[in-house]
């Protein structure tokens, strides 16, 4: 493959989707020569270590907790206009190629491309974390939540991450435990309409019918795609769990 090695926390993992950008703490990509020579064949496409945001060491401040909680919305819109011809220069078009141009007109201006898109869908992230300490023992939990609107209609993709990190002392400082924890649950909402469709059919045909009902060509196999981008649903759901326990032995003199 081509993807590179991620390193979360010391461990090798397959990808970083259940990571949320909120919980890093820092990121560094080895290439080369460098990533071969510590990883081996693993890493000849690279390696990428990255290592989470995690509880502090409690032993100066025990038993202080501390809450963090951070947002954003954004807004989303097509850079530049669909570029489609409109019903004005399709019928000047027709009448061009074919001499005539009542054949084709409907009597409508429908831009079908810019009915599959929204103008401005919204992004909306929010994550809260509670870090703190107590006796040889340090922890960070966290909770992201992330609803992205595509900018094709009915478009969409929900995800909820949690995260657990914990060190613990034992044996009198002799032994360390790093624990790991992190889930992650997503939706994806697929877009069921046809840009491709949209870009050749008449732009002279309407929407919706006088009765409401969506308006299909008759006489042949297109089909409307507002028509089924509103009414087909495609979706996929998943979750990722990962978690991992590691122990180190201090030798001490």
């Amino acid at each position: 493959g081509t993807s590179p090695l991620y390193i979360v926390d010391g461990i090798p993992v397959a990808n970083i989707d259940n990571i949320a950008p909120e919980e890093i703490a820092s990121m560094d990509v080895l290439k080369d020569g460098s990533a071969a020579a510590i990883y081996g064949t693993r890493g000849t496409n690279g390696v990428i270590i990255i290592t989470t945001k995690r509880g502090v060491d409690g032993s100066n401040d025990c038993g202080k907790t501390s809450v963090e909680y951070s947002s954003y919305i954004s807004l989303a819109t097509s850079a530049t206009e669909t570029g489609m011809a409109t019903a004005t220069q399709y019928k000047q078009l027709e009448t061009l190629t074919n001499g005539k141009a009542k054949a084709v007109d409907q009597g409508y201006e429908t831009d079908w491309m810019a009915a599959l898109m929204r103008t401005a869908p919204i992004t909306h992230n929010h994550n809260l974390a509670i870090s703190g300490s107590a006796k040889d023992l340090s922890y960070r939990g966290s909770v992201s939540y992330k609803n992205s609107q595509g900018i094709a209609i009915n478009s969409s993709r929900e995800e909820i991450m949690a995260k657990l990190a914990a060190n613990q002392k034992a044996l009198d400082g002799w032994l360390d435990l790093q624990y790991d924890f992190s889930y992650m649950n997503y939706t994806n909402h697929y877009f069921c309409g046809d840009f491709e469709t949209a870009a050749t059919l008449n732009p002279t045909y309407p929407i919706y019918n006088a009765d409401g009902s969506y308006f299909i060509p008759s006489g042949t196999i297109t089909k409307n795609p507002v028509a089924d981008a509103n009414q087909k649903s495609s979706y996929r759901q998943g979750n990722f769990f990962r978690g991992s326990v590691k122990a180190s032995i201090n030798i001490k003199p």
